[in-house]
């Protein structure tokens, strides 16, 4: 196994299996203990749940049944996601209330690094309410002790990291921050140097991956078909971790790699090679 210093969080999509993202809604198809041992065993010291996923979790083991698994395995990082449409009103954004609590619930219960938070894929909204509406998610997610990172999407309404910082610096809740992924910062066009200039204290989490130098099909299709394990694609990976470091970060990296690929994988070696490639730009 691998040894680096810094912790990397087993992000949920590259643990899901046949699970692509606004296709698939229901839970998990490998069982939740499998997954911790498989992250575990590789290395990893934080996991990642999805919303979809997480009843079915639930049902079976507990709050207290996931705790003890999680604790056994030495993950000491959990990480949920995603919370969307916090921004909305009307049928979405009361559709979006029963996530939104499971979500916020389950943080508090499980001790949870933090939860992701995600734009609008598909509309756009005045900065101002997503400003408002992002002040008033993290004074709901303050009263059950959880951090909310908003995640700049290169295909949302919150693709630019100007955006991202205006309505987390706007909202001026010490429990909000930003998810920076690298996948989204160079399908975005973002500078890394403007990461390198980030205040440290905004910044809530890091995910690594890799892909081609150009889009295949359109950035959605992108970024569920077709990442790649780091290393194996043609991101500047060490630039990236240069700018993060530079802000003196010192959380954890998820390795989010969603593809065909590693979702025919055996879990065992998608664990074992996300792992692997990803230490071996953290700890060369």
């Amino acid at each position: 196994m691998v040894v680096t210093k810094i912790p990397l969080l087993a992000s949920y999509f590259t643990f899901a299996g046949n699970i692509v993202p606004l296709r698939d809604l229901g839970p998990c198809p490998f069982d939740f203990r499998t997954r911790v041992e498989a992250a575990a065993k590789a290395g990893f010291t934080g996991f990642g749940l999805f919303f979809t996923d997480l009843p079915a979790v639930i049902d079976r083991y507990g709050y207290s049944g996931m705790r003890a698994i999680l604790a056994d395995n030495g993950i000491t990082r959990l990480e949920l996601e995603a919370l969307i449409d916090w921004f909305a009103d009307g049928e979405r954004g009361a559709a979006a209330a029963e996530s939104r609590a499971l979500l916020l619930r389950s943080s508090e219960a499980l001790g949870a690094y933090h939860v992701k938070a995600a734009g609008d894929l598909t509309s756009d909204w005045p900065i101002e309410r997503m400003t408002e509406s992002f002040a008033k998610l993290c004074d709901e997610a303050a009263a059950h002790g959880s951090r909310i990172s908003i995640e700049i999407v290169a295909f949302s309404n919150v693709a630019s990291l100007e955006r991202a910082l205006t309505i987390v610096e706007d909202a001026g809740r010490v429990n909000g921050g930003l998810m920076l992924d690298v996948w989204h910062m160079v399908r975005g066009g973002i500078d890394f140097g403007k990461v390198a200039a980030l205040p440290r204290n905004l910044i809530f989490g890091v995910e690594l991956n890799d892909a081609a130098k150009s889009p295949v099909g359109t950035l959605f299709e992108d970024t569920v078909f077709h990442r790649q394990f780091c290393g194996e694609g043609a991101f500047d990976i060490p630039a990236f971790i240069a700018a993060v470091t530079a802000t003196g970060y010192s959380g954890p990296y998820g390795v989010e790699v969603l593809s065909d690929k590693v979702r025919r994988m055996p879990l065992d070696a998608v664990a074992e090679t996300a792992f692997r490639t990803t230490a071996q730009f953290l700890n060369p």
